[in-house]
């Protein structure tokens, strides 16, 4: 199974805004071959909140800590992680991305 694996901060109205998106990847891929989840460092109050307001599909976490690289080095939001199904990063995207480049990301080469 592929990841795609996206750091988010609540506030982000980008990260808001790649919601409707990553729920369409979502329905698309809910029996299939890819696996989406939107993990920060916000207390989980704040992720809770940005699920109830935003919609979000697929499951959001927090992470006490992530691994200083490539995750914890992170200063645009979001930012998109693909890994493959052996779990190495195949691909990052930094920033606002359409529907249709997150679907050719997640399918891969």
């Amino acid at each position: 199974t592929r990841v795609l694996l996206v750091l988010i901060k609540s506030a982000s109205p980008d990260c808001r805004n790649a919601v409707p998106g990553l729920n369409q990847l979502f329905n698309e891929f809910s029996l299939g071959d890819l696996r989406i989840l939107a993990v920060s460092q916000e207390p989980s109050a704040n992720l809770d909140a940005f699920v109830k307001q935003t919609g979000a599909k697929f499951p959001v976490g927090k992470a006490a800590v992530l691994p200083a690289e490539p995750y914890g080095d992170v200063q645009s939001f979001p930012t998109y992680f693909i890994l493959d199904r052996e779990g190495i990063i195949e691909k990052i995207l930094i920033g606002p991305q359409s529907v249709g480049n997150l679907r050719a990301a997640a399918k891969g080469p």
